[in-house]
Formats: structure tokens, sequence, C-alpha cells
């Protein structure tokens, strides 16, 4: 998919048929409720538009909740963050301990990977930016959650290029997609005026090598019971203590390495009837002691037992891209809306 422009109303959805709509149409990103304090039912409108990997999304929506919790992140397997430009409307967002508010003219970074919880109405405009433009150059635990005020010089500078993105879209080359990603992480490097001691030395350093070359091993490896921290040390000749710093970010490799696991579960079970068996199976390949540990440790990450999955839940391909899916998703939505 290299050029495509879609576009999503509710106004030729039956009436009482448009909050399961929208509910559909969010699912891979959100899942959507009421609030009391909006009169209004959760609905709203999306266009959405991608040249090469580079995706734009302008998004009109009434009074509602969004919550993108461990279950929808590992259905979603989302490798990218969110630029979010807040046009119209008041939003609150809730993410990692942090409350924020956002009016007309802010900006929210957004890492798709990490749970957030947001409630509120308005217009948003939105610049997906792939992981690898971000973790090479900014500590992600920094950058997740930044709110980038509308009265500040440089957010007026990041506003206008956001705005002038979409503007071009129907002519930009596919080829620039890259480079357009590039020039925005730049930008928002000089809004955020203390990102200069989050900066890595360089940005193919030897920590981001080291990341990315263990993340890769551990991808390769998930099903290893012998996969830990001492045998990634062993393998990558470093020490524990600086494998540790590589990942302290995210507080450590031991912990990318149940996460990894714990969404493969989730992904498995909610795409196969999750009965005692299966749950048995899937813990043991995994390398759980027994299936009480691993129901344990998917209680503490999920909120939910494993045999709570809903095994009638779409899960994407843990090979695809993220957005692509979103993007494919939204396409089966449109065609069910002509039908």
């Amino acid at each position: 998919m290299e050029r495509s422009k879609i576009h999503i109303s509710l106004d030729h959805v039956p009436e009482n048929e448009r909050i399961d709509y929208w509910r559909a149409l969010c699912e891979p990103l959100y899942s959507i409720s009421a609030a009391d304090d909006y009169d209004a039912p959760p609905s709203g409108s999306l266009i959405v538009q991608s040249v090469g990997n580079l995706y734009v999304a302008h998004t009109s929506f009434s009074g509602q909740i969004g919550s993108r919790d461990r279950g929808v992140i590992s259905r979603s397997i989302d490798p990218n963050y969110t630029i979010v430009l807040t046009l119209t409307g008041h939003t609150y967002w809730e993410t990692n301990g942090m409350l924020m508010e956002t009016d007309p003219g802010d900006i929210t970074i957004c890492d798709l990977n990490v749970p957030v919880r947001w409630k509120g109405y308005g217009e948003n405009l939105s610049i997906t930016v792939e992981r690898r433009f971000i973790e090479t150059v900014i500590n992600r635990k920094k950058i997740h959650g930044r709110l980038l005020k509308a009265a500040l010089p440089l957010t007026k500078l990041l506003r206008s290029y956001i705005l002038g993105v979409r503007a071009v879209m129907d002519e930009l080359p596919i080829e620039s997609s890259d480079a357009v990603q590039d020039s925005l992480m730049s930008l928002i490097m000089s809004v955020n005026g203390s990102v200069g001691s989050e900066i890595l030395d360089s940005r193919l350093g030897p920590s981001v090598v080291l990341k990315n070359r263990v993340l890769d091993f551990i991808d390769q490896n998930l099903f290893d019971r012998d996969l830990s921290p001492d045998m990634l040390a062993q393998r990558f000749r470093v020490s524990r203590a600086h494998l540790y710093r590589a990942f302290e970010d995210v507080d450590g490799i031991a912990t990318i390495i149940k996460e990894k696991r714990l969404a493969y579960a989730y992904r498995e079970l909610a795409s196969s009837k999750a009965g005692r068996g299966r749950i048995r199976d899937i813990s043991g390949v995994l390398g759980f002691s027994s299936p009480e540990q691993f129901s344990k440790a998917f209680r503490g990450y999920f909120g939910c037992a494993p045999g709570d999955v809903k095994s009638e839940q779409r899960v994407p391909d843990r090979n695809a891209d993220g957005v692509g899916f979103y993007f494919e998703h939204m396409m089966s939505i449109s065609e069910s809306q002509k039908r």
C-alpha cells in the first residue's frame, strides 16, 4: 500500500448502529466507551492518508472515553509513536501516572506500546512516526506523554509543519516518507528544551546497536527456556550491569522478555479457545514453571485471567506492520459501510 486515502463517516450508518460501528472502527487503537458528562453517544469520523510508511489521520469525535490498555496493545502489536495535534475541543489524558489536558494548538507525543486513557471531544490531526526515528535519538521513557503547549514559539513551528505535511500528502513522493518523519523528529527535539540530556551520543551509537540486536534476538528466541539476562549478557559479551543500563528506560531486560512473552500469550489466547489445556500448553512453551505462575503474571500485566480473553477478538498477524493493520481494518469497515 504505497499511497492510499480513506474517509469514514457515520452519516450513512443507521442511527441505532452508530455506537457499535464507531467502537468497531476504533477497536485496534482504543476501547471506546460513553462518558457520563457528555449527552451525545460516542461517534466520530476519520480521514486517513498514507504515503509509503507515513500515515496522517484527521479525527473528529464527540465526547467519549478511549482506553488503550495492555489487552488492546497486545492485539495491535503497533511499533510506532503518534504525534497528536489538537485542532479543536478539549481532552484529558492519563498515562504512566501523569495527568494532562490538551487544548487547541497543543501537541502530544504518545508511544503506542504504553497504556493511555483519555476523555474528551474535538478534532485531532495525528502523524505516525516509526520507532526507529525516535528511540535511536531519544530516551523513550522521556518522550512518551510529552505535552507541548500551543503558546511556545517552536510548538507553533511544529504545528505549521504537521499541517503542511497534511496539505501535501496527495503530491508527496513515496520515497520521501522517511525524510518527513526524520524532519518531524528534529523539530520535536528543538521544541523540547530538556531533550539535550536525553539524546544518545550518536544516532547509531553502541547502546542503540546493542538494543536493536538484543531485541531481534529475543524475538527469534522467545520460546527458549534459557532466555534470560544472563544468557543475553553471555551471548553479546557484555556485563549484566551494561545490559541493564541499555534497557533501564523500560525497567530492564527481564521486563522486556516477560512482556513479549505475555503479549504473545494474549494473541494466542485471543485466536483460540482459552481452555485449561490451551493455557497449560502456552505457559509451558513460554517457559513458565506452572500454569499458576503464568496466570499470576498474566493477571498482573493485563488485569484479567487468561481464561477471560475473548477468542472472537480479531488478532493481527504478529509480523504485520501496526499502522498498516489499522489501515486494513478501516478499509474493511469502510467496505461494510458501503454494502
